[in-house]
């Protein structure tokens, strides 16, 4: 049984932009990025961006690709987001979902210059 002192919430995860180790990928303003993920029984991919911070604040994310955009090749689930405008640095979240159970990745996006 699960006490009320031992359940952990969302709210007491560490904030992504506090990971020193967080993957961070250079990305061209005119560039899509590509995601591809090796599993063949994905079910749904929504990523997600926001802007980078480093206040300890929320920041909401705001959808990019809508599920249907994801392509299977094989093994493989590929999804490309769209542009982004390369003014300042993002968190990407991509929280995807399978025949069962779901995971969910994070990467920091920094613009090439």
């Amino acid at each position: 049984m699960t006490t009320e002192s031992q359940t952990v919430r969302h709210a007491d995860a560490i904030a992504p932009e506090r990971i020193p180790w967080l993957a961070t990928a250079m990305v061209g303003l005119n560039e899509q990025p590509v995601i591809i993920v090796k599993a063949t029984a994905v079910k749904q991919v929504a990523p997600q961006v926001r802007p980078w911070t480093t206040e300890p604040r929320y920041a909401p994310f705001a959808t990019l690709v809508p599920a249907a955009a994801v392509q299977r090749n094989g093994d493989f689930a590929v999804f490309t987001l769209p542009p982004l405008d390369g003014v300042r640095d993002r968190l990407l979240y991509v929280p995807v979902t399978f025949e069962e159970g779901s995971i969910d990745y994070y990467w920091r996006l920094n613009p090439a210059r």
